[in-house]
């Protein structure tokens, strides 16, 4: 019977225990099940950054707020840096992220941290973003990524590598590093379009200066043809006055040589024989009409305006020349009438005192 008691005892004691250790095991569970579950459901990722990084322009991932040293001066600084940057039109974001943050891309995850920073410009190219500065704490790398239209890549790398940057990764200065980084950046944007802006201006205030030079040579080459046109229209009118001077006073010279012939011989052919007067009378009677139509001529020469004998003169060359023509053709005709007169009556001529004294008394007469 004692032994029957003990083995029941046993059984009890063994059933007890049994009991108790899988009541601490549900409790222990329990336990993790608290502490874990929180601490997985709370951890971020790429969408969480992407979205902080939207709306405020700067990103720490909580795997790496305490490696950041001083949390909430590393949040100061990178605020003041997007401010900063924003206020100037360079748009930036700035992302200090984990494994578990990088964007969530092929490229980014199994490349380079340019390629990451070039993915989260890209993702957020709806809000224009011209900066954007990546940094790996744990992997210790970082990246900028700029507009290729502000800054190529040869200049990115260059402002990547400087070594006052790379000390502040090296130090772990993750937050001012990458601030300075995007300054840097927008420092040499704004140079960069100084410059281009300079260049411009150079090249605007050059070709003005040309432009005034070519405006400048260009009048005084207005002013020489000007003056050449001028000097010319001078020189024709002046010498057109000059040359229509000496024909009409050829003209009036060679019409008064005639009259002064007619007037002369009028008297003399009395003596002649009848039909020999007849022959001179009518020659003086065609020189008085060809001296009348040659002292018109000189008349209308003389009246008309120095554009009307430029531009009218071969009309008024023919006129001369035809009064001349006859003039002279008179001239010739009384010279034979003098040449017979002198040979038929000689030095036997009276002396007289009342011959015509102008051609109109003369034709008067003889009528």
């Amino acid at each position: 019977m004692a032994d029957s008691y003990l083995q029941r005892k046993g059984r009890i004691v063994g059933g007890s225990k049994s009991k108790l250790s899988g009541l601490l095991a549900g409790l222990m569970a329990l336990v993790l099940m608290l502490v874990i579950l929180p601490v997985v459901a709370s951890a971020d990722n790429s969408t969480d950054a992407l979205n902080a990084l939207r709306s405020q322009g700067w990103y720490i991932s909580q795997a790496n707020e305490k490696s950041v040293g001083d949390l909430s001066k590393a949040k100061d600084t990178l605020t003041n840096a997007v401010k900063t940057l924003n206020d100037r039109k360079h748009t930036t974001v700035i992302a200090l992220l984990d494994s578990a943050t990088l964007p969530n891309s092929s490229s980014c995850k199994g490349g380079k941290i340019s390629d990451c920073a070039n993915v989260t410009r890209d993702s957020l190219k709806d809000k224009g973003i011209q900066i954007a500065v990546v940094v790996d704490i744990p992997q210790r790398k970082f990246a900028l990524s700029v507009d290729s239209n502000l800054l190529n890549e040869t200049v990115t790398d260059s402002l990547t590598a400087s070594s006052a940057i790379t000390a502040l990764f090296r130090n772990g200065q993750y937050a001012e590093g990458a601030a300075q980084l995007a300054t840097n950046a927008a420092d040499q944007i704004d140079t960069n379009a100084k410059a281009a802006n300079d260049s411009k201006n150079a090249i605007v205030s050059q070709t003005k200066k040309e432009e005034s030079g070519n405006l400048f040579v260009a009048m005084i080459v207005v002013l020489v043809v000007v003056l050449a046109i001028g000097g010319a229209a001078a020189f024709l009118v002046v010498t057109t006055k000059k040359v229509w001077n000496g024909k009409v006073e050829e003209l009036q010279k060679s019409a008064t040589a005639v009259n002064d012939m007619v007037l002369r011989l009028s008297d003399e052919v009395e003596y002649l024989e009848p039909n020999v007067q007849a022959s001179a009378k009518a020659t003086f009677a065609q020189g008085a009409m060809q001296v009348n139509a040659a002292n018109e001529a000189a008349r209308q020469i003389k009246a008309a305006s120095t554009i009307s004998l430029i531009f009218k003169w071969g009309q008024f060359n023919t006129q001369y020349q035809e009064a001349l023509a006859k003039m002279e053709s008179v001239q010739e005709t009384l010279n034979r009438v003098d040449q017979t007169v002198k040979r038929d009556i000689g030095g036997s001529l009276p002396q007289t005192n009342n011959v015509p004294q102008q051609l109109g008394e003369y034709e008067q007469n003889s009528r």
